[in-house]
C-alpha cells in the first residue's frame, strides 16, 4: 500500500504472539517507537537532523510487536506534516498528515 513521501509501503506478518511490521521510509529519515494513552503502538517517522526534505530513496525497516494481554494490538504510523505550494495562493500551505492505523489485530 503506497502512502506518502515519508512512508512508501508497509505490511504486517503475524505469527504466534508476535506481529512484524515491515515498512519503507526515506533513507534520510529515522523512526522511533512509542505508545499513546490508549495503548496504541506508535511508529513515528521523522526527518534526520539537518534534513529539509525526504529522500526519494527508500530503505526497508521492520519492527516486531507482541500482542497485548487481551490478544489485541493497535499500531499507528505518525508522519511529519507536509507543506505544499499552490500557485497564486498561500505558497506554504501546511497539510496535516493523518495517522495510518493498523488496528485491532486479534490473536
Amino acid at each position: 500500500m503506497s502512502t506518502s513521501a515519508y512512508l512508501s509501503t508497509y505490511g504486517v506478518n503475524c505469527q504466534s504472539s508476535d506481529c512484524t511490521v515491515t515498512f519503507l521510509i526515506p533513507d534520510n529519515c529515522t523512526f522511533t517507537l512509542s505508545q499513546d494513552s490508549e495503548s496504541t503502538h506508535l511508529i513515528i517517522v521523522e526527518l534526520g537532523p539537518d534534513e529539509k526534505d525526504p529522500s526519494t530513496i527508500f530503505e526497508s525497516v521492520n519492527t516486531t510487536f507482541n500482542y497485548e494481554v487481551n490478544g489485541e494490538l493497535s499500531i499507528a504510523f505518525v508522519l511529519p506534516d507536509v507543506t505544499i505550494a499552490i500557485p497564486d495562493e498561500n505558497p506554504h500551505l501546511p497539510i496535516k498528515k493523518p495517522r495510518i492505523i493498523i488496528s485491532s489485530l486479534k490473536q
